[in-house]
């Protein structure tokens, strides 16, 4: 069975052009997705809000579907980790180990 660990991998490939007309496409650095789907990640979970600058930064690297969708995903997760701490469902032996 696969864990997470094992098949969550960030695609490399550059974003495809979402509807933007050609003279504005670009394709953002990987670097600059990961940075700020992770920092949309910490600011959904620490206040439950975008700050202005990184709806700014985010909207540079994504759509607003896109957008749309990384929240919607954080949110999700947050109702899954809800539902298994709040039952108390035991992890799964073969996942992969907490930090202490």
């Amino acid at each position: 069975m696969e864990t997470i660990d094992e098949t969550a991998i960030i695609n490399q490939a550059p974003l495809p052009n979402q509807g933007i007309p050609e003279h504005e496409s670009f394709t953002p650095s990987t670097d600059d997705c990961r940075r700020d789907t992770i920092r949309l990640v910490d600011e959904l979970h620490d206040s439950a809000n975008i700050s202005d600058e990184l709806w700014t930064a985010l909207h540079g690297v994504f759509s607003v579907d896109q957008i749309f969708e990384l929240i919607a995903l954080v949110g999700f997760y947050h109702t899954v980790s809800f539902f298994a701490n709040g039952l108390k469902i035991p992890l799964e032996p073969y996942g992969a180990p907490f930090p202490d």
